[in-house]
């Protein structure tokens, strides 16, 4: 008969605390009995769970690899110097990341879009790129992708134009909305840099750079007329969509965030169109960090302002969204949804602290060296977040 059953009463407890599946585990193992004491001589965990003891530190560790409950055996031995065997339960929990569901939307929907999108370009020796990636929220319950860009550059006019947009999570089309609104004002803003008003701007920029108090009020006043056409442009199409439906204007809510720049003899000049959550963003050399306007947060957390008649019927609060900046050196211009400000800054404030910017550099710095710098881009959306699991859009100019 084995001894540990002569000795039913030998028998001693064992505990450690849980662990989660893929993050590394070390902990010592916990023992107690009612009388004497306990000399723990292995810990056998089953083969393949990534975990072993060991008799020096006396600690169990390594990276769990499956979720689950699981009875350890532990052999200890009493002060007799008898020898039992007795098991510890160990709950090893899911990675958070496990528990989120990957569910493609039906593609015979209405408005198809692909989960994610990206494009990159070369700029006058720099570049451009764009990604937009399906946030974890949608692909769990298979719905699609509400985020959208544009980015384009005219090398013969050295302007660059970059837009993103984010269709309101409540609105059924959204995701055609923010299609809309980004490729018509996108296209807008490409074909007036490309014509007399883009030499026009950048005459007035450059007058506007030599001398401010003279020159920032035309400058401002051209800015107007080449955001505000833009913006109904977006806003014309998606009534024209909503009408060819029998839909609501409202079905189509989006936010719409833009920037346009070009090289001129004082620098780069920035100017920019902020209509919504997410960010703006003149990065500068060691770590400086200029915010293009600011979010239009609401009363409750997930709440903005989205493009409508209504909104642009605002002449003077238009003008308020309108923003430039001369930038002797610039390292990157950056536009991104809250899919990707909102963790990273968590509150409007925060925005405003260049600290906070120069850490999202330094995640983003990686992606340049790769060949596939939108790809890259793509990857690092993958990133982690609790409470954070939006779409994620991003594009840049660095």
């Amino acid at each position: 008969m084995p001894l540990h059953e002569t000795l039913p009463q030998a028998r001693a407890f064992f505990r450690v605390p849980n662990a989660r599946r893929g993050v590394a585990y070390a902990a010592g193992v916990e023992a107690r009995r009612e009388q004497g004491t306990v000399s723990v001589m292995s810990v056998v965990p089953p083969e393949g769970l990534g975990l072993r003891y060991d008799p020096g530190t006396q600690c169990l560790e390594g990276v769990p690899q499956q979720a689950g409950e699981y009875a350890i055996p532990v052999h200890w031995r009493d002060e007799a110097g008898h020898t039992f065997i007795n098991d510890l339960m160990l709950i090893v929990n899911a990675d958070p990341r496990d528990l989120w569901k990957n569910i493609d939307p039906d593609p015979g929907s209405p408005y198809f879009k692909p989960n994610e999108d990206k494009r990159c370009l070369e700029a006058s020796g720099r570049r451009l790129a764009a990604a937009s990636k399906r946030g974890r929220s949608h692909a769990h319950i298979g719905s699609f992708r509400d985020d959208d860009f544009y980015i384009a550059h005219d090398a013969a006019t050295g302007w660059s134009v970059l837009l993103v947009a984010d269709g309101a999570g409540s609105a059924p089309s959204s995701r055609r909305g923010a299609e809309l609104a980004a490729q018509q004002a996108g296209c807008h803003l490409s074909g007036a840099l490309a014509s007399k008003e883009g030499a026009a701007l950048r005459q007035l920029a450059e007058a506007c750079a030599a001398d401010a108090t003279t020159g920032a009020r035309p400058l401002k006043d051209a800015l107007y007329q080449l955001f505000a056409q833009a913006a109904w442009s977006a806003v014309h199409h998606i009534e024209d969509e909503a009408a060819g439906q029998g839909a609501q204007v409202r079905d189509y809510a989006t936010t719409l965030l833009c920037a346009v720049h070009c090289n001129t003899p004082q620098g780069v000049f920035v100017a920019s169109f902020w209509l919504g959550d997410g960010a703006i963003c003149a990065y500068g050399p060691q770590g400086q960090a200029q915010l293009l306007g600011r979010p239009d947060s609401g009363e409750f957390a997930g709440q903005t302002l989205f493009l409508d008649r209504a909104i642009l019927s605002e002449a003077n609060a238009l003008r308020e969204r309108i923003e430039f900046r001369h930038c002797p050196d610039l390292t990157a211009l950056m536009l991104m949804t809250d899919g990707i400000s909102d963790p990273h800054f968590e509150t409007d404030r925060a925005l405003t602290d260049a600290s906070n910017w120069q850490r999202l550099w330094s995640e983003l710095t990686p992606c340049f060296a790769s060949a596939d710098p939108a790809q890259a881009l793509l990857d690092w959306m993958d990133f982690f977040t609790p409470g954070h699991h939006d779409d994620r859009t991003l594009a840049l100019w660095w």
